[in-house]
């Protein structure tokens, strides 16, 4: 292992082209603060499939709730290996990831795991227990890359950008190129997660795709989501290399600011269009209701629909539905609401299954 402990509160930098590196063996790269990390451009830290450590965080100031320390990547970060992927820990309040930027953690047989300002769904990592320190805020620039993929015959690993979805300040934006693509027969692809109180991946580049076609997962968590035309374009676009989930079902009063409108809920304010040949599922799941105020269509391949909500919730939908072979399944809705005004509104699934559940079906025109 290689250390360095600064835990008076000094700043650790690497710049002009500082190099650690390990070619025949696995190292562990530590670096902690209660100050700040810096990794410049040109910058190289590859472990060989090592643990990559990066914290940068004060406990007395989080508990005063002044936190202040940041990480800032702008260089080479790399931990991966010719068998299984190593693990890329980033934990910090502000966690800035440059444009320049690429972090790995390939593996020949299986990806692994590059976690920044928080594990999945915030939780604990899956090595020794170990509790990551939730970021307040996250950015990934455009044209930074973070690779979690299998490279010869393996499960696509799993890549989260996370900021604490219960601190009122919290914010994920996501504008880079995220990997987690699995290779070889009969494989998953991985999974990845973008969340925060809000969420930005306007230029986001996703793919868990596999070498046959399937995909992982890619999961959004914000606090409430009302998706304009670019944003669903993004959607569509990276629907085609990974299946999508849209969650707010975290949401709860102690979440994200008061100046978020409408707590728990997701809305498609367009139509959403999929046009990829390749099967894929998009779900919606919310604390609240859903509002689909245009047509939701696939001119090529089968898009699958599940909407989840609470028991007591509804779900809006103004235009229509046709998933050219895809099912649509609702679960634990109470009201469907079809609010077409004008012609027929329908579900066309093309033969894919059409689940109701126990939904009250409620008809504006009747």
């Amino acid at each position: 292992t290689f250390s360095i402990n600064n835990l008076n509160g000094g700043d650790i930098k690497f710049k002009n082209r500082a190099e650690i590196i390990s070619k025949n063996h696995l190292l562990n790269i530590v670096l902690e603060t209660k100050g700040s990390i810096e990794i410049a451009e040109k910058v190289k830290l590859i472990s060989n499939g090592g643990k990559i450590h990066f914290k940068a965080f004060d406990l007395i100031t989080k508990k005063r709730n002044t936190p202040q320390n940041t990480i800032k990547i702008n260089g080479i970060i790399d931990a991966s290996s010719c068998t299984i992927g190593g693990a890329i820990f980033i934990e910090s309040d502000v966690i800035s990831i440059g444009a320049k930027a690429i972090l790995n953690a390939k593996g020949y047989f299986g990806g692994g795991k590059i976690l920044v300002g928080g594990d999945w769904q915030g939780g604990r990592t899956n090595t020794k227990d170990e509790n990551m320190y939730q970021a307040t805020n996250v950015t990934m620039e455009k044209g930074a890359l973070m690779d979690a993929s299998a490279t010869k015959n393996g499960t696509g690993g799993k890549i989260v950008l996370w900021s604490n979805l219960k601190n009122t300040s919290s914010s994920t934006k996501v504008n880079g190129t995220l990997f987690a693509k699995g290779a070889g027969k009969s494989v998953s692809g991985g999974n990845i997660e973008t969340s925060g109180g809000s969420v930005d991946f306007s230029n986001i580049k996703i793919s868990t795709i596999t070498s046959d076609g399937e995909a992982g997962n890619w999961l959004i968590d914000p606090y409430s989501f009302f998706f304009n035309t670019t944003q669903l374009t993004s959607l569509r676009d990276n629907l085609a290399n990974t299946n999508i989930e849209v969650s707010t079902a975290n949401s709860s009063a102690i979440g994200s600011p008061g100046t978020i409108f409408a707590r728990g809920n997701i809305s498609f304010e367009d139509n959403f269009t999929y046009t990829s040949n390749n099967a894929r599922t998009l779900t919606l799941s919310v604390n609240e209701n859903i509002w689909i105020k245009g047509n939701i269509t696939s001119t090529s391949g089968q898009l699958s629909l599940i909407f989840n909500s609470n028991n007591g919730k509804s779900l809006y939908f103004n235009g229509d539905i046709n998933t050219n072979g895809g099912s649509v399944t609702f679960n634990n809705t109470t009201n469907l609401h079809f609010q077409k005004t004008n012609g027929t509104q329908a579900i066309n699934t093309n033969g894919g299954s059409l689940n109701f559940g126990s939904a009250n079906i409620r008809l504006l025109r009747y």
